[in-house]
């Protein structure tokens, strides 16, 4: 009898198993779940390599416009050691998942886009901008990647108005390199660690807040604060080199106003996918390899900068906003993405004891 109950048990966990991974290829699990990966990515308006890590990941959460949202993802340890991507869900539009006005962006004194902010160990809140059209859901991933940066500036204070340069060392090829960039507000009630206004954002009156990353070489990179800002107290730079991805489009030129469309024929399912775009400004005394204006800026009725959108499991586009061949922000583009093989982890309980499929 114990033996047919054993055998019993362990056919039922074989299924269990086997849904689990139909789940997942389909992309029909709800709820939060941890999957082990075995390729490469990071955190937004960079990047970090994440070889058999286990991930963390929200359910696509409706939230409202001027809605502030906190999730649980109770993954422990050190939220500064943490990777986080934050995508958009168009439900109402043409964008479909995207990437479109990350961290904010205002035009005549409306706010679009959304942003995270208030990581800790155990909870992250997110922002949608009271009158965003683009984020109508939105996805949160975190993980610690392994291997860690090659360089990690640690948290380095930056006045408003300021720019600094700080000195890695690296060698080698930049185009190699994948940059992570993230905010910490000093003030006890105010943002915690974030990244809004990440690459910049205009606010009403003309004032510049947030902070960018730019002139990035092998030895050097510069970072800078805007004039008014007033949540940017503390910058942190980690600058990785990951595993080659999936999929790497390569730097392509695209004009001001331009949506770019690139088959990448990965298959699979995109949800799943990391997704890295980069921008250079190939102006001889430009920004080169930039962060600046990521997502999109306006100011004076123009708009600047770019954003990845449309992501299927076969293509990607990345837009250039209509007047940014005026400040060179993204004269080129380039997108990575990289296609991890989950396992996703669910308890399966028999007998009072649980086992992880």
């Amino acid at each position: 009898m114990k033996g047919r109950q054993a055998l019993l048990a362990t056919g039922v966990l074989a299924v269990l198993a086997m849904l689990a991974l139909l789940i997942v290829a389909n992309g029909a699990l709800a709820g939060p779940l941890a999957f082990a990966s075995s390729a490469s990515g990071g955190p937004e308006v960079g990047g970090s390599t994440a070889q058999d890590v286990v991930f963390w990941s929200s359910d696509w959460v409706e939230i409202a416009p001027g809605q502030v949202l906190t999730l649980e993802h109770g993954y422990g340890g050190d939220p500064d050691d943490y990777a986080v991507d934050v995508w958009f869900l168009d439900t109402d539009g043409e964008l479909e998942v995207n990437h479109r006005a990350f961290g904010g962006m205002e035009f005549g004194e409306m706010y679009w886009g959304l942003a995270w902010q208030n990581l800790t160990a155990d909870t992250i809140q997110l922002e949608r901008m009271p009158n965003d059209m683009f984020a109508d859901r939105a996805r949160v991933r975190i993980w610690v990647p392994d291997p860690p940066p090659l360089y990690d500036s640690g948290w380095v204070a930056i006045d408003a108005g300021s720019a600094m340069t700080l000195t890695h060392n690296l060698g080698g090829d930049i185009d190699d390199y994948s940059v992570a960039m993230r905010f910490r507000h000093a003030c006890p009630e105010g943002y915690g660690v974030h990244l809004r206004s990440a690459g910049g954002m205009e606010h009403m009156g003309g004032m510049r807040v947030g902070a960018a990353w730019h002139s990035l070489t092998s030895e050097t990179i510069q970072v800078v604060r805007f004039a008014h800002d007033w949540y940017v107290d503390e910058v942190r730079i980690q600058i990785y080199d990951p595993d080659p991805p999936a999929y790497d489009s390569g730097w392509l030129s695209v004009g001001a106003g331009q949506e770019l469309a690139l088959e990448h024929n990965l298959g699979g399912n995109p949800m799943t996918y990391i997704v890295r775009a980069f921008t250079r400004d190939t102006q001889p005394e430009g920004r080169g390899h930039n962060t600046w204006y990521t997502g999109g800026f306006e100011a004076g009725g123009k708009f600047f900068g770019s954003n990845w959108q449309k992501l299927t499991n076969s293509s990607i586009s990345v837009y250039r906003q209509r007047d940014d061949d005026m400040a060179h922000t993204a004269d080129e583009v380039r997108v990575w993405i990289f296609a991890p093989q989950n396992r996703v982890y669910l308890p399966a309980v028999m007998n009072n004891y649980a086992t992880m499929q």
